[in-house]
């Protein structure tokens, strides 16, 4: 017998939740500890779409990364998205569960795999927020890229299931790149810790105009690559999951990344 409680406490062995930031929401959203859990699902969001399919999956436990009750909730209406969303999720019996910061920070989390992803070497934490544990990852490349270079490989080979078009912000200095700081979702007010760290580039979503033009300021190249190649979590915890308990894992299969580019498919 299998209860939620057994999920979680195996997910904070690996990603502990006193990493998380003191403004971040993590941990059991909605539900039960002793519920007994037979499916669990995988999610970037627990959108509406991902929970009808939840629904229609007779999920019992959804793992998200971003937090489905992020602010204080001082009522819950049920006309309105969310409250129809916790509604939903309540009257079918189904826990949902959230690491976020906890999990970009830990070792073996979001960052240690995108840093995977982009093949680098020599990976290190950066932005630290302990003598140990920092949010960003730094390493190298094997072999030097100009910006363009090191941009279309991430399109069209490290990230290419989950990155539709990106932008960069080349500061002008000329050179090629082989140091790259890596920070899943907005990672812009990281741009001072990257440069002290040594990159050449920082690798991250939600670039901002103002944010831009400090780093070309600064002399810092970035790749902004969306907030959604955080989608790249839902295959690496379901199989952790899959791995280590009896029970049937599946990933969502129904949510898209939200910001589309003109010509992007």
């Amino acid at each position: 017998m299998l209860l939620v409680k057994d999920v979680i406490n195996f997910l904070e062995e690996k990603f502990p939740p006193h990493l998380a930031y003191d403004w971040d929401n993590i941990g059991l959203q909605i539900g039960d500890v002793n519920q007994e859990i037979s499916k669990v699902m995988v999610a970037l969001d627990a959108t509406t779409a991902v929970i009808n399919e939840a629904i229609n999956q007779d999920v019992d436990l959804i793992i998200t990364h971003h937090p489905f009750i992020f602010s204080g909730l001082k009522q819950v209406d049920f006309t309105t998205p969310q409250g129809k969303n916790i509604q939903k999720v309540i009257k079918n019996d189904i826990a949902i569960y959230s690491m976020h910061t906890n999990y970009d920070i830990a070792f073996g989390g979001m960052n240690d795999i995108l840093a995977k992803k982009l093949e680098l070497q020599d990976v290190k934490p950066f932005a630290m927020i302990d003598d140990v544990h920092g949010l960003g990852r730094i390493g190298e490349l094997t072999s030097d890229l100009s910006l363009v270079e090191l941009s279309e490989k991430i399109k069209h080979q490290w990230l290419q299931e989950v990155v539709y078009e990106l932008k960069t912000v080349d500061c002008g200095i000329g050179g090629r790149a082989k140091k790259i700081a890596v920070i899943g979702g907005s990672g812009g007010k990281y741009i001072h810790d990257a440069k002290v760290a040594g990159a050449d580039v920082l690798v991250t979503g939600d670039v901002t105009y103002h944010t831009a033009v400090d780093a070309m300021e600064m002399g810092l190249n970035l790749v902004d690559v969306g907030h959604f190649a955080e989608v790249v979590m839902e295959e690496h915890i379901a199989g952790l999951l899959a791995e280590r308990f009896d029970v049937e894992v599946v990933v969502q299969s129904v949510a898209k990344n939200p910001i589309r580019w003109e010509g992007s498919i």
